[in-house]
């Protein structure tokens, strides 16, 4: 795969679970405020414990996961199986924080509290801080300046 084509692909992929998320925190809040939804307090107590735990054990594995992954594909040689290795690295690690993102939005939905919904929205903005990119690329992987002249990154 031409590296056009991949940094495509990888923009299409993150924008397309940023917007998932939007757009249901955005139909989950509508459907609140409506009240077309019925909430339960009672659940409020446990998705008080529940969904913060999520949240920060989401956030620690992304952060952990992603680094050792870089770490051991710094010293491939192969630019294409760095490639694709960051590719999966980028999934499993949004993946990571995507579940936390939507049990908050399933959280608010079910309890009307707004903690959840906001934590979703921090998750949502983390998504916007690690927006795949041919430069962040380049940074995380380190790569050699033969290597960035492939993917046609300028020095």
């Amino acid at each position: 795969m031409k590296s056009k084509e991949y940094f495509k692909s990888l923009s299409i992929l993150w924008a397309a679970l940023v917007a998932g998320q939007i757009f249901f925190a955005a139909i989950v809040y509508y459907l609140h405020k409506s009240g077309n939804f019925a909430v339960d307090e009672n659940l409020n107590r446990i998705f008080l414990v529940i969904v913060p735990a999520f949240v920060v054990v989401g956030i620690a594995g992304n952060i952990l996961f992603f680094k050792a992954k870089l770490k051991q594909l710094k010293f491939k040689k192969d630019l294409s199986y760095k490639m694709e290795q960051y590719r999966v690295a980028l999934l499993v690690s949004y993946a990571l924080i995507e579940g936390p993102s939507i049990l908050g939005i399933v959280a608010f939905l079910l309890t009307g509290n707004i903690v959840f919904l906001s934590l979703s929205i921090l998750i949502i903005l983390l998504f916007f801080v690690n927006k795949p990119s041919k430069y962040k690329f380049s940074l995380d992987l380190e790569l050699s300046g033969d290597e960035k002249k492939l993917i046609e990154i300028e020095e």
